[in-house]
């Protein structure tokens, strides 16, 4: 007997099918907050989609993320970001702003909202890039952040200084590096959309 192999990033991704942006992003946090590590990584759009983390270093693919979360995810609960009400901004990027609403095909979304840390007990920051994809959308990019008030910038700031000179850890390959797989990430996503647009056009050519 051999027991079945863990699912990787390529099987889970892009297989939820939320309709909303706000379905997607509410079921993203849900996901977490219950452990649910199939709910959550399909919800993004690749294994070459990105999630940012709150540390400097804490910049993965989808197929990364999933390794750090396989022994955080156990069914119950990982981590739990509550969406403020009436926070969240959404914008639609179109091909063609000045066309008729009917006629503009959605090339991709943003958003940007905030949340509740639980385990934190401050508000974060949620913003990123999502894609529409055979009437689903999915996430391409997830930033996480902690928004610093403007009174406590300067001393925090010092002290990220300080402590960014005593561990030294993000060198400049590695931003090169990061850089380079977010380059072939949007690539990716790019030719996998031209496909779609080319199969479309030979179905209403037939």
């Amino acid at each position: 007997f051999r027991p079945m192999a863990a699912p990787t990033a390529a099987d889970l991704c892009g297989t939820t099918r939320h309709v909303t942006i706000d379905e997607l992003l509410d079921k993203f946090h849900l996901a977490a907050a219950g452990g649910d590590l199939k709910a959550y990584f399909g919800c993004f759009a690749m294994a070459g989609s990105r999630f940012l983390g709150t540390d400097p270093n804490e910049n993965w693919t989808a197929a990364e993320f999933l390794d750090y979360c396989r022994p955080v995810f156990n069914g119950v609960k990982a981590w739990k970001y509550d969406p403020i009400e009436g926070t969240r901004k959404i914008d639609i990027v179109y091909d063609d702003n000045q066309a008729e609403p009917e006629s503009r095909r959605v090339l991709c979304a943003t958003f940007d909202e905030l949340l509740n840390s639980e385990s934190f007990g401050a508000i974060s920051r949620g913003n990123g890039t999502l894609c529409l994809r055979d009437g689903f959308w999915y996430i391409v990019q997830y930033h996480l952040s902690f928004p610093l008030p403007n009174e406590l910038a300067h001393n925090m700031c010092k002290q990220i200084a300080t402590f960014q000179r005593k561990n030294p850890r993000t060198s400049e390959s590695d931003v090169k590096a990061a850089k380079a797989l977010a380059e072939e990430a949007a690539r990716e996503l790019l030719a996998d959309e031209a496909a779609q647009g080319r199969t479309k056009d030979k179905k209403k050519n037939k």
